[in-house]
């Protein structure tokens, strides 16, 4: 498949999503639906500004090979991972469950060398974890589904 090509199909699915998600915020206070319409917006004018780039005749046509090197199996333990996390998230916590998410699939995509890896996937994990607790539930006041172990 070429780069225009996946250009052009990006910037298609991302302003259908914008769009049906705009059609989501019908109903909501304005007050509400104000700052993900501005984003939602912005994301098809992006898009938009992509498909347009994408059709130029001085744009690139090179092929690209979308994640050739990750075996199949890797891509859907990923998959499993994360549909894992979306229900871990509300039963076991969001900060236990982003925790392991991140470090299970940060070592599965260095799989070749995941003892060499380890600490800093350990690094990774506690610290998107730290990130999102610091900024998100201190400083934001953001609420988090609550599991088993918070």
């Amino acid at each position: 498949m070429s780069t225009r090509s996946i250009n052009i199909l990006t910037a298609v699915c991302i302003s259908t999503i914008s769009i049906i998600l705009l059609g989501q915020l019908k109903g909501i206070p304005r007050e509400g639906a104000i700052f993900p319409a501005f984003l939602l917006y912005g994301l098809i004018a992006c898009s938009a500004f992509m498909a347009i780039r994408s059709l130029l005749p001085r744009f690139k046509k090179e092929e690209v090979i979308v994640f050739k090197d990750i075996p199949p199996v890797l891509w859907l333990m990923v998959v499993i991972l994360f549909v894992l996390y979306v229900a871990g998230v509300f039963h076991v916590g969001f900060f236990a469950s982003t925790f392991w998410t991140s470090l299970l699939v940060t070592t599965a995509l260095s799989h070749s060398h995941w003892k060499r890896a380890l600490l800093a996937n350990i690094s990774f994990a506690l610290g998107i974890t730290i990130f999102f607790y610091l900024i998100f539930s201190n400083l934001l006041r953001v609420p988090f589904p609550r599991g088993l172990l918070m």
